[in-house]
């Protein structure tokens, strides 16, 4: 009887062993808890670093204050959140320019068609008028330098209107750039109708 006990005795004793080393068991070991360490948020104390001098060399110490790891670990997020906002504050630039330029071009079309409605040929009269006005002062025999400076001024006012039909402005304000170019024309019309006629008094008066 006594062998049988003891046999069993064995048994169990062994089998409790082979438990005990299949299960897992606590390591204490100070490099592996400081590897999980680094992984989370956590503040290193100075006993952690192996050797001492390579705390004094080689880490720049722990400030006093508000752990700057998370700031740090944001700022390429930050910086990459400036750079799409800069980026976006651009485009919207860009889109804002291009619609104001087409509202001008729309407005610049509207008033072109109305120029080709109503100016067009009242200021084409005008110009016509007033070379035939510069011609018949040329034969009155008008001093060529007064000649010049009315050719001059005559196509001066010729290049006014492909000025304004160029110009990029509201509609109404170059409804009031044909208004004065056409009262400035009537204006010169005035003047070269009475200089005509003090060139024809002239030449009366002088010719025998």
């Amino acid at each position: 009887m006594r062998p049988i006990i003891s046999f069993g005795m064995w048994g169990l004793i062994g089998q409790l062993t082979l438990t005990s080393v299949e299960a897992q068991t606590v390591v204490i070991d100070q490099a592996k808890r400081r590897q999980l360490e680094s992984m989370v948020f956590m503040r290193w104390s100075k006993s952690y670093f192996r050797p001492k001098w390579y705390y004094r060399l080689m880490h720049n110490q722990y400030r006093t204050g508000e752990d700057r790891r998370t700031i740090l670990q944001l700022t390429p997020t930050l910086a990459f959140t400036e750079i799409n906002r800069l980026k976006s504050e651009d485009e919207e630039q860009s889109v804002e320019v291009m619609q104001e330029q087409r509202v001008r071009e729309a407005l610049d079309r509207s008033a072109n068609l109305t120029y080709q409605l109503v100016y067009r040929k009242s200021l084409a009269q005008q110009l016509a008028t007033l070379q035939q006005l510069v011609q018949d002062c040329a034969v009155l025999g008008l001093d060529p330098s007064s000649l010049q400076r009315v050719r001059d001024e005559v196509e001066r006012h010729r290049d006014r209107i492909d000025q304004i039909r160029q110009a990029y402005v509201e509609e109404g304000r170059k409804m009031e750039q044909w208004m004065q170019l056409e009262n400035d024309l009537f204006t010169l019309t005035n003047r070269l109708i009475k200089l005509r006629r003090l060139c024809q008094l002239r030449q009366r008066f002088t010719n025998p």
